[in-house]
């Protein structure tokens, strides 16, 4: 047999409560006037769960904060590891990336060097040969190819690079309007406090006003 604790008591309580609302309907008076007791005792029975549900949820929130506490114990440690690991690793890659930039720098110099020397020997020959304007033509279309160094760094599977991008804020008031978000609770503070008011206090806004409930419900 199935035991039937207290809260699947009161569950069973709550959904009850919550299908005879569901048929309700307000037609007179003496309806709007049942409508109110219900609500109150809504309200009276929302008080006393959540009061006898307190201690099933601190309890819960203890254990939850301690499988938390362990979790992080053996968590942040190899999160430190590897961060320092990583760190290491993308330094070394930096470095071997800066060693392989110097080493094609210097060996497109070479081709470089190498180019305009043959164009240089091919230009005396035709000056040699009467054709000025031609060794002049080659002498100012050298042509240089390109050097490519490939990259040493070895490709582990698992194990990756990616360049990220920052930014700072060094000058705000040059910020397009776009990228700036309204303060939503300051702005809440005004209009609670100054109502219809606050559209000219704080320009670009409506506002307006609805009939809520006092103590409204706020279903989770």
């Amino acid at each position: 047999m199935i035991e039937i604790t207290e809260e699947s008591r009161e569950i069973q309580l709550a959904e009850s409560d919550l299908a005879r609302v569901r048929a309700m309907v307000i037609q007179t008076a003496e309806n709007y006037r049942d409508a109110c007791q219900v609500e109150l005792q809504l309200k009276q029975s929302i008080k006393d769960t959540t009061a006898k549900f307190e201690n099933l949820v601190k309890k819960a929130r203890e254990t939850y904060e301690e499988a938390k506490d362990l979790r992080s114990a053996a968590v942040n440690p190899r999160q430190w590891a590897l961060k320092i690991v990583q760190d290491l690793r993308v330094a070394w890659e930096q470095e071997q990336e800066n060693l392989r930039q110097q080493r094609q720098r210097e060996a497109q110099a070479e081709v470089a060097q190498k180019a305009a020397k043959e164009a240089d020997e091919l230009a005396l020959v035709l000056e040699k040969a009467g054709e000025k304007e031609m060794a002049q033509q080659v002498r100012a279309d050298v042509f240089v190819p390109l050097v490519n160094v490939p990259k040493e760094v070895p490709k582990v599977q698992g194990v990756s690079t990616r360049e990220v991008w920052f930014f700072r804020i060094n000058k705000p008031a040059r910020i397009p309007k776009a990228y700036l978000m309204p303060d939503e609770s300051k702005i809440q503070t005004v209009v609670n406090a100054q109502h219809k008011a606050a559209e000219k206090m704080i320009p670009g806004i409506e506002v307006w006003s609805e009939q809520r409930a006092w103590g409204a419900a706020k279903p989770k």
